[in-house]
């Protein structure tokens, strides 16, 4: 049996079968998988957003800092996006192009993230405003200048924030 370790998992490797001739049948190769119980607590994620518990709770106490965002909520703002959505590489990081999931509207244009984000996908294509810009259109004025209700629809009296005027 060869094995090789390391932090993260284990694999045990077992080559049963072996025939001289390769050529009309190859070997059988058995493979066995097993994770320590600690790289399982590493993997827990009790809410089902796709982070883990242990990035949502960075400092582990067990109790939802400022900062962090709720292993125990799968949407922690509660714009209807969720956390595993708006920090779609999960690393408990704002990075380019990521909603803040600890913030309803993470550009602060007045229009919360989940009404920007129409299919809440994590991704704005040209008939969504985008969470990540305060103005969408590039025209100068704020999306939710434009979407005076912030409904996310261009109601009677509002210009479109997806289109510059």
């Amino acid at each position: 049996m060869f094995e090789h370790s390391t932090e993260a998992w284990t694999l045990g490797v077992k080559i049963t079968n072996i025939k001289p001739d390769f050529k009309k049948r190859p070997p059988l190769v058995d493979f066995e998988y097993e994770t320590s119980s600690s790289d399982r607590d590493s993997e827990a994620d009790s809410d089902a957003d796709g982070i883990p518990d242990m990035i949502e709770d960075a400092n582990q106490n067990g109790v939802y800092d400022e900062g962090e965002t709720r292993a125990d909520n799968p949407d922690t703002d509660g714009d209807g996006i969720p956390d595993g959505v708006e920090d779609l590489n999960r690393n408990g990081m704002v990075d380019a192009h990521e909603s803040d999931p600890r913030k309803v509207d993470t550009d602060g244009d007045g229009l919360a993230d989940g009404i920007e984000d129409v299919n809440r996908d994590g991704f704005t294509p040209y008939d969504e405003t985008d969470p990540t810009l305060i103005d969408t259109d590039g025209d100068g004025r704020a999306d939710g200048e434009e979407d005076l209700n912030c409904n996310g629809i261009v109601n009677a009296g509002e210009t479109d924030p997806r289109i510059a005027d």
